[in-house]
């Protein structure tokens, strides 16, 4: 997370018994001011989207049920896809009818574990997917960090496996190529350095000697660390 100290007069007095510096994540004000022209905006649509502890779902084909072993979501277009569901379940409902059909889709699901469901939906390419934890997700999607790792041959989630990180511990982290192209290899970033880690390269680069680096990092006018941590507490 970004931060940066606010202005000096925003500094909190205390009546001369010393002050308050506030800090705040530049990236979460971003978003909050951004906020606003997100949901609300002229001829946006009534925002309705379903909440609340017990909902689970928008509507009948696209929503939580339980599987005689597991939770899963179903997810599929009614218009589209409405009748190869109903043949791949073979059952006859009607799907205009959201009460109904969320009654007898729940009482179906409940007879037989999610394989057997699975089976069914994935053959029509419907959305059947079991409900995990993240770290469910990650361990069933980590890759070890190398230079030549195929990000094309994984899942559509995959997790990168840090074994050494500038922090100095190792670590798992989501992989940040979201958009993967069919014909074209996608390149893992370098993990990101600690802060400093290149103050001496960069001001060699300038022509600075060794002794006038060291003064300027007595002075405190350069620094080759940020803090102790990878980030600062």
């Amino acid at each position: 997370m970004l931060r940066k100290p606010l202005p000096s007069h925003w500094l909190i007095g205390a009546k001369g018994n010393g002050g308050s510096l506030a800090r705040s994540s530049l990236i979460a004000a971003g978003q909050l001011i951004q906020a606003p022209f997100m949901y609300d905006y002229p001829q946006r649509a009534p925002f309705n989207e379903p909440s609340g502890r017990e909902v689970k779902g928008a509507h009948a084909l696209y929503r939580c049920y339980r599987a005689a072993d597991e939770w899963f979501f179903l997810a599929l277009d009614a218009k589209r896809q409405g009748e190869s569901f109903c043949a791949a379940l073979a059952i006859d409902i009607d799907l205009s009818d959201n009460e109904q059909s969320e009654l007898t889709l729940q009482k179906l699901f409940e007879s037989k574990p999610l394989s057997h469901w699975q089976t069914l939906c994935n053959k029509r390419d419907i959305a059947c997917q079991a409900l995990v934890s993240m770290d469910e997700l990650r361990k069933a999607n980590l890759i070890e960090s190398r230079d030549d790792i195929d990000l094309m041959a994984s899942n559509n989630v995959a997790f990168i496996h840090y074994s050494k990180h500038p922090c100095g511990y190792p670590v798992d982290l989501i992989a940040p190529n979201s958009i993967r192209l069919t014909q074209t290899k996608v390149t893992l970033p370098y993990e990101m350095q600690k802060y400093g880690a290149d103050t001496l390269l960069v001001l060699k680069s300038l022509n600075f000697s060794q002794i006038k680096i060291n003064e300027m990092i007595k002075k405190g006018v350069t620094a080759t660390s940020w803090s102790e941590l990878y980030l600062p507490n």
